[in-house]
């Protein structure tokens, strides 16, 4: 049986809101073969965006190197999920900055992840700062990645546990 990863990114009270039993999904992927994988992130919460995207990068990285495609999703896929494709295509793809990352989402997907989130994570990854010193950064801080940041924050992304 092939396994199909799915990252997901809701909380279980976004499952319990809608009526959903997170142990029903994670038995029913294991049946079909779907490796589930959970990074929780707190819907409309770009703190919390924040703070979990490296793990969900790393996360997707690991499944999209196995092959084929990859299931993101959140509730309405308007905030999170997006976010992490934003994250990922600007953190994984040579030259992709994050405009052009978001365009590009944004232009398949009408929606409105938080773009500050993903520039704060990247901060984060590469400062070595706390993250409030990130306040008084300069507005197109960490758009663009040099090829020397780009691989550092994918070796801080890929060697988390």
């Amino acid at each position: 049986m092939v396994t199909l990863p799915a990252v997901e990114l809701q909380q279980d009270k976004d499952m319990q809101y809608w009526g959903v039993n997170p142990d029903q999904i994670r038995r029913r992927c294991s049946e079909l073969g779907i490796q589930h994988l959970r990074r929780p992130v707190k819907d409309f919460d770009p703190h919390s965006l924040r703070k979990v995207l490296p793990s969900a990068a790393q996360a997707l990285h690991q499944a999209l190197a196995n092959g084929g495609r990859v299931y993101v999703h959140c509730t309405a896929g308007l905030g999170r999920a997006p976010g992490l494709l934003i994250a990922y295509l600007h953190w994984f793809h040579p030259g992709l900055s994050l405009p052009q990352a978001y365009q590009l989402v944004t232009s398949i997907r009408p929606c409105g992840p938080k773009r500050e989130a993903v520039r704060g994570a990247t901060f984060d990854l590469l400062s070595g700062q706390p993250m409030e010193a990130f306040a008084r950064v300069p507005e197109d801080a960490y758009t663009q990645l040099q090829a020397e940041d780009q691989h550092a924050l994918q070796w801080r992304i890929l060697r988390q546990r």
